[in-house]
């Protein structure tokens, strides 16, 4: 498999071939996990958010699971306050898929259950940043250019 330089800076990823299969340390799970295209995308983000960013590992969630209208779905990355509160709700895409309508869709809904204050969309390329405010006609989310620093939320 050949791995795409993404749009974050050069991160130091540990990755390793075990037979046939590739696999990459996951930097949350502390473990080494299938290396998809997805999960490249995924593990390069955590490595921008924690060591650019200051993001806290230990507030960091991988593959959380969540109920929406009764059906079990995952989210790719969940980032928390020390308080516990929802942060940031980050979806994953593999570079070759295109950041849609539906993909927002997707991280609405899901946001509908965790109701984190960021939504993130990724595909490694291109990024969708979505900050989440109350207004007089109920909740607004306003697209920005970049991730926030972790100490600015």
């Amino acid at each position: 498999m050949e791995l795409p330089r993404l749009a974050f800076p050069p991160a130091k990823v540990n990755v390793r071939q075990l037979g046939e299969a590739l696999q990459i340390w996951d930097l949350v799970r502390q473990r080494f996990v299938a290396l998809t295209p997805e999960e490249w995308v995924r593990q390069n983000l955590l490595a921008y958010l924690i060591d650019n960013l200051g993001y806290p590992k230990g507030l960091i969630t991988t593959e959380q699971g969540i109920k929406v209208a009764l059906l079990g779905k995952r989210c790719d990355l969940l980032l928390y306050a020390p308080s516990g509160e929802a942060l940031m709700l980050i979806e994953c895409k593999r570079p070759t898929v295109s950041l849609t309508q539906s993909t927002l869709d997707q991280a609405l809904r899901y946001n509908l259950t965790v109701g984190a204050k960021w939504i993130i969309l990724t595909n490694g390329l291109k990024h969708v940043i979505l900050q989440k405010s109350k207004t007089e006609n109920g909740i607004a989310f306003t697209q920005k250019q970049e991730i926030p620093h972790y100490q600015s939320l």
